[in-house]
């Protein structure tokens, strides 16, 4: 695991720990050397970097089927100096993710220790991460397919979800005339890497500022739509005042109902992801476009009109 002297780093002890605890996995035999897969997790600051923001991170669980080897994928394919059917890690996956997201956080200013640590500050001041791992696969062929997503949860000090959501990151490539190489490999998983903790930093660092803005040194636009993001208790969201000059105490909100077959299909209105069907929303009355994904299924486009005070249900059926 590659470590470097991050700002607001206050735990690299912790870092340290992951590996003893993930089974030795930093150091490895001379035989077992030439075998395995070294991914780095270092990432550079951040121009965007807070204040010293306290942050408890617990080590990521590693929640893939394949979660008590190191394995990440099958080679179908020459690779350079690698003669196994196997491409292995020379790392637990959760020590791996655990560290790589810890770095892209106090890359963003963020005072990072371990969950288990004792309070620096009071508790209201202190942010808790943490999350599981869901995916973590690269198979070598004809093409190289990867696949990483990684779920994550910020709390507030007293245990309050602040987001919660899932980081994904999927591609493939050919390799070129020249082929692979194990060191090619590395990079590419790091670089995947590198780009489900950046996204899920910005979620963090969004959601904790939202909610907390007193502890942070400065004000930035959030990012509402991340692509790769699939939010699972998103931020709160604020909601318009009712219209000028009204005297009775009808609700200002009307609401949408959306379901879907088959169901959890991404609901977006405009740009902007709400979660999955079914779906319950309560807006501001007006006429809003609204789009739904599914994998495998062709994306549905509806216009629906929101009235005050009434509920509009939509069912959509996705075509393949």
């Amino acid at each position: 695991m590659s470590l470097s002297a991050q700002p607001g780093v206050s735990g690299l002890v912790f870092w340290l720990a992951c590996l003893a605890v993930s089974g030795c996995a930093g150091t490895q035999s001379k035989a077992d050397s030439g075998s395995t897969i070294h991914v780095a997790t270092a990432v550079e600051s951040s121009t965007a970097a807070q204040a010293h923001v306290a942050l408890r991170m617990a080590m990521y669980s590693d929640r893939r089927p394949t979660a008590a080897t190191r394995k990440v994928g099958d080679i179908r394919a020459t690779v350079v100096n690698m003669h196994q059917s196997e491409l292995v890690l020379d790392q637990d996956i959760s020590s791996v993710v655990t560290a790589a997201i810890g770095n892209a956080l106090a890359a963003r200013g963020f005072q990072v220790s371990s969950a288990t640590d004792g309070a620096r500050t009071g508790d209201a001041d202190v942010f808790q991460v943490s999350g599981s791992v869901r995916t973590f696969a690269l198979d070598i062929g004809g093409r190289d397919l990867l696949a990483i997503a990684v779920e994550t949860t910020l709390r507030e000090g007293g245990g309050k979800v602040l987001w919660s959501g899932v980081v994904s990151e999927a591609g493939d490539r050919y390799a070129g005339v020249s082929g692979n190489t194990k060191d090619s490999i590395a990079r590419y998983l790091a670089s995947a890497l590198k780009t489900v903790a950046e996204k899920t930093s910005v979620q963090v660092s969004d959601a904790a500022r939202g909610a907390r803005p007193d502890l942070f040194a400065q004000t930035l636009p959030t990012r509402n739509v991340v692509p790769g993001v699939e939010v699972i208790v998103p931020t709160a969201v604020s909601v318009p005042p009712p219209p000028r000059g009204r005297t009775d105490d009808a609700p200002a909100l009307g609401r949408l109902s959306v379901t879907t077959t088959p169901p959890r299909a991404k609901v977006y209105l405009g740009d902007v992801y709400w979660g999955l069907s079914p779906l319950d929303l309560d807006l501001a009355p007006d006429i809003y476009s609204l789009r739904v994904t599914l994998d495998g299924y062709k994306p549905a486009r509806e216009k629906v009109s929101v009235r005050r005070a009434v509920t509009t249900e939509l069912e959509i059926t996705l075509e393949r």
